[in-house]
């Protein structure tokens, strides 16, 4: 122990006789370096040790935050509370753990749904389990609305009459839905009806009309809400002007990058506006090929009678022309056979059915307008024909392509990006602190070169060493100092009476240095 203490104080003893042969600018300039680089590297390990809070929870309840930071006391796990105690921060390290051990314990709780019923309590009557159901009914679509990509928080309130026995005079249940937004998030008019009619098929005899959207700025948003049927009309607006601007924007790039690889970046300017038919047609056409026929149906009749007539010998009387009576002997009879044949054969030709269905957004008119420079004027014809191939414009179509050339103005000149900020101060201080070390290392060794070509040089650097006029007038010389000053005087009188003297003993010192 002793001997440390002694290496100790030989040690601090050679640092202070080292610091007072340093020059006043040495210690200035070694203090800042030093100081520098304490503080930065006191910056990096707090930011090692700094502990990193990460969200646990969210969006809490004040009964849930109130049960947890509970058992965050009791388990002693530091926290933090943002967002008016409605988020709650643990440290990164400890996140996934503190969510585990508070899950053991049911937290947090939020909204009850369904799960209500799996406790049932003994002695419930109709009532109680009526009102149960309800909040149950209320809070499973609290859950399903929340889940919704734009919605932050919600709050459902159903109002269910009790049944009748005259169906005339039960009052339809109506339901009030208030919603949070996210920051920034909108709803629009078919999320809002998607709402509306989730909540309406969700409770037994509730109608879309019945059902109340309140934002939290107290906005009805069900206000006015259109039918299912304008609603996918308006939705097929909307699709059709998106297709609409992407078809031009797709037909104006094509041309302008055309136009900049020919013509040169700002030469051209290119505007395209087009008309599209989103009617949908469909087209029924029917054929038929007489050279080829199918026999459908084929009928055929034969009939065959015989009929037996009077000759023309036999006399007139009762008892010749009444079949009843017996003719006399000898009277002559005729006889005739009647046969007909008819046939029917049906044919069909090979028909041939075709179905087309137009599919909507075909072009209708094409409107094409570029602005050339003036300068490429005498390109006219070549740059009018490659925009009308570039474009697919069609005569037929009564489409329109103008080319025009005007005076372009000059280019102004782009203003010169600001320098991207440092946004880690840390990274600030470590680079300026190493910055700082480099130039004081380079100064030392620079200095001490420095040094050994004035000892080679001789005396008369040496004797440029001199304490500052300034120094001495300012304050009273130490006893030190006054014999380093009387020494200087006599070296100055016995340099000025025997220079070489003085040069030689100069030069003998050196060597034993050396040696």
């Amino acid at each position: 122990m002793n001997d440390f203490l002694a290496g100790l104080r030989q040690w601090w003893e050679n640092a202070r006789t080292r610091w007072n042969k340093l020059t006043l600018n040495q210690k200035v300039i070694l203090s800042a370096a030093v100081l520098l680089l304490v503080v930065t590297a006191g910056m990096l390990v707090s930011n090692q040790v700094r502990v990193n809070y990460e969200p646990l929870y969210t969006q809490l309840a004040v009964e849930d935050a109130a049960a947890i930071t509970d058992k965050l006391d009791a388990a002693k796990i530091p926290y933090r509370l943002a967002d008016e105690g409605s988020t709650i921060l643990v440290p990164a390290g400890q996140k996934y753990r503190t969510r585990l051990m508070l899950a053991g314990e049911g937290l947090p709780r939020g909204v009850a749904g369904l799960e209500m019923f799996q406790n049932i309590q003994f002695g419930e009557t109709e009532t109680d389990k009526r009102v149960k159901y309800l909040a149950a009914l209320q809070g499973e679509l609290v859950r399903t609305i929340q889940s919704l990509d734009k919605i932050e928080a919600a709050r459902v309130h159903l109002v269910i009459p009790e049944p009748s026995l005259y169906s005339e005079e039960e009052n339809p249940p109506t339901a009030s839905v208030m919603v949070k937004v996210k920051p920034g998030r909108q709803l629009d008019r078919k999320e809002i009806l998607g709402m509306v009619n989730l909540v309406a098929n969700s409770v037994e005899g509730l109608k879309p009309e019945n059902v109340a959207i309140v934002d939290q700025y107290s906005n009805l948003l069900s206000f006015d809400l259109p039918s299912a049927g304008s609603l996918d009309g308006a939705e097929m607006s909307s699709q059709q002007m998106a297709i609409k601007r992407q078809f031009e924007r797709e037909k104006q790039q094509a041309i302008q990058s055309m136009l900049d690889a020919t013509l040169g970046p700002g030469k051209s300017v290119v505007r395209v506006s087009a008309e599209l038919n989103f009617d949908e047609v469909e087209r029924f056409q029917q054929d038929f090929d007489p050279e080829q026929r199918v026999v459908i149906s084929k009928h055929s009749l034969e009939e065959t009678s015989t009929s037996t007539t009077p000759t023309a010998s036999a006399s007139p009387g009762v008892d010749t022309n009444v079949p009843t009576y017996a003719g006399a002997e000898g009277q002559g009879q005729g006889s005739s056979t009647f046969e007909k044949t008819e046939s029917t054969v049906n044919y069909e030709g090979d028909k041939v059915e075709t179905k087309t269905r137009v599919a909507p957004g075909a072009v209708k008119r094409l409107t094409v307008a570029v602005l050339v420079d003036q300068s490429f004027a005498g390109k006219r014809d070549d740059i009018r024909e490659a925009v009308i191939n570039a474009s697919g414009a069609d005569e037929n179509r009564n489409d329109s392509v103008s080319v025009n050339f005007m005076q372009f103005r000059q280019k102004m000149e782009e203003p010169l990006a600001p320098t991207p900020g440092w946004t880690d101060k840390y990274k600030v201080l470590l680079g300026a602190g190493v910055l700082v070390l480099a130039l004081v290392v380079t100064w030392l060794l620079a200095r001490r070169k420095a040094r050994g070509k004035e000892e080679e040089e001789g005396f008369d650097m040496l004797v440029d060493e001199a304490i500052p006029v300034e120094l001495l007038v300012e304050r009273e010389l130490t006893p030190e100092e006054k014999e380093k000053q009387r020494m200087r005087e006599e070296i100055n009188k016995l340099v000025d009476t025997n220079p070489e003297d003085v040069a030689q003993l100069i030069r003998t010192w050196m060597l034993d240095e050396k040696r």
